[in-house]
């Protein structure tokens, strides 16, 4: 097993390579939550209207849209959507994203 050396090193140093790590995990946490939450939003919708990759599309096409969520309502706000329904899941990665960085300091 490789061992690091670490006598005579910075102790900040390893305890801020830590929490840069934790950052990223609460804001990568958030913002896989707030796709599912997308989805989860349009298969609560009536049938007629849901869009089309809830309808037929499979497990794959949803996984793409959990991690698509954010280019996609940036792309439907400037087609003209409605921004109501575009700034919800922005407003719960931001929520969820705050709560994450606020607990895992």
């Amino acid at each position: 097993m490789l061992q690091i050396d670490r006598r005579g090193a910075d102790p900040a140093v390893w305890k801020g390579a830590s929490e840069s790590m934790r950052m990223m995990a609460a804001i990568a946490i958030a913002y896989i939550l707030a796709g599912a939450l997308y989805i989860w939003r349009d298969f609560r919708k009536p049938v007629d209207t849901q869009p089309g990759y809830v309808k037929w599309g499979g497990i794959r096409t949803k996984l793409f849209i959990v991690l698509y969520w954010l280019p996609g309502t940036l792309s439907a706000a400037c087609r003209g959507g409605d921004l109501r329904d575009l700034a919800v899941p922005w407003a719960i990665f931001a929520a969820l994203a705050v709560a994450g960085l606020y607990f895992s300091s």
